[in-house]
């Protein structure tokens, strides 16, 4: 997965079920969009409602944290189609010039789950303030949004590995290596089965 766009819901994840904007989350999602943003990962807030925190519109807010641009989609923000809507992300992701396989939203009510459903795209679950759905990989804090995004969305090469014959198919999500003794057991196995 070569990760280019973090879509943040707002409800449930910078602003609490009180509808007040955690300010510790918002500083943490700021640090987490400079340090991705060398790597060419951009963070996108998206709402169907405008949020401001401190009579500033929340993206300019985490904007000014983070020292890159934060932006902002939603039916109040850009006009963009409301977000439970099939395909209502594909004018967002254009405009950033992405592919689906390339964002992943993230949010923790079942509105979200919907809407990630609605537009095919991998939901990361923001569990901070407790789990609210079943669907989606959970994360319980920014920071372990952090490794998330480090382990899988910025890898140069792919965690697994397949091959495949006539009539048998092997495919492993490790690293592949005889040499490697903690990985010798199921890499001679993999050799062997090819």
């Amino acid at each position: 997965m070569a990760l280019k766009l973090i879509l943040v819901s707002i409800k449930g994840t910078i602003v609490n079920p009180h509808n007040v904007v955690e300010l510790q989350v918002a500083k943490d999602l700021a640090r987490l969009a400079a340090d991705l943003h060398p790597h060419g990962v951009r963070l996108a807030l998206w709402s169907n409602q405008a949020w401001t925190c401190n009579n500033v519109p929340l993206h300019q807010y985490i904007q000014s944290m983070a020292g890159v641009t934060i932006y902002a989609h939603g039916v109040q923000w850009d006009g963009s189609p409301a977000r439970k809507r099939k395909d209502s992300a594909a004018s967002i992701l254009a405009s950033h010039g992405v592919q689906r396989h390339e964002t992943i939203l993230l949010g923790g009510g079942d509105e979200d789950m919907i809407c990630g459903v609605n537009n095919r795209l991998l939901h990361i679950r923001s569990d901070w303030y407790g789990q609210r759905t079943d669907h989606g990989f959970q994360v319980k804090s920014v920071e372990e949004l952090r490794r998330f995004c480090g382990i899988f969305g910025l890898r140069q090469y792919n965690l697994f590995w397949q091959t495949n014959g006539a009539n048998w198919s092997v495919s492993t999500a490790g690293p592949f290596s005889t040499m490697i003794a903690a990985y010798a057991l199921f890499g001679y196995d993999a050799r062997d089965a090819a």
